[in-house]
């Protein structure tokens, strides 16, 4: 009857002269209001309102929240409006990660803990980004030991050629009881002297480098 609708206009602050007023007359709050009188008309136990301040401006925003706040049945509101959320719901569930649970908490609690996760994060990035650097110092490192090892390597086959030439100079110049080869052999002994020398210093450099990676 005529009386239930005015009586269920006004329960949304819709009062006689409004109710008589044109629809694109009525200011941004009034249509919100109206669009819950139309929706709840039926007195539906369960309101389910996915981010209906969106596009709202501030008028209507707050003639949205009071209407929610004087709605006597129950309403799922899905919002990402901390202030909606703050001045409207009772109870917060939480949707990630394709679940939706409970938060035993209030808005300031939710809060809390997301600034306690993204530290977690943080850290954890930090963490990664450590760990990310040393893989990549180690990379580096071991990019620089390389051509140090096959140095030493090709070092050791000299000091082992010098040495097996030094040494069939060495007995042959004993068992001739000559001077001849005393020459290449005090070139030898200069060879081998800096090929051991520079594989001495390879290899503190390579011991080094290995050093840094642990």
């Amino acid at each position: 009857t005529e009386t239930q609708v005015r009586a269920q206009l006004g329960a949304f602050g819709l009062n006689k002269a409004k109710s008589d007023t044109e629809i694109g007359k009525l200011s941004g709050g009034e249509k919100s209001r109206l669009l819950l009188a139309l929706i709840t008309k039926d007195a539906p136990h369960l309101l389910i309102l996915d981010e209906p301040t969106n596009h709202l401006d501030i008028q209507s925003r707050q003639a949205l929240l009071e209407a929610l706040n004087e709605y006597q049945g129950a309403v799922v509101l899905i919002t990402h409006d901390l202030h909606v959320i703050e001045l409207t719901c009772d109870t917060l569930w939480i949707v990630r990660h394709g679940t939706c649970k409970t938060f035993t908490g209030d808005l300031d609690d939710y809060k809390a803990q997301l600034l306690k996760n993204n530290d977690r994060n943080d850290l954890a990035s930090d963490k990664m980004t450590s760990k990310e650097a040393q893989r990549k110092a180690a990379a580096e490192r071991r990019a620089r030991v390389a051509p140090l090892k096959k140095e030493i390597r090709a070092l050791d086959e000299k000091i082992e050629k010098l040495s097996a030439r030094k040494k069939t100079l060495e007995d042959q110049l004993v068992a001739e009881y000559s001077a001849d080869g005393s020459i290449e052999l005090a070139l030898l002994n200069d060879q081998l002297k800096n090929a051991e020398e520079e594989w001495l210093r390879l290899n503190e450099e390579c011991e080094a480098a290995l050093a840094e990676d642990n």
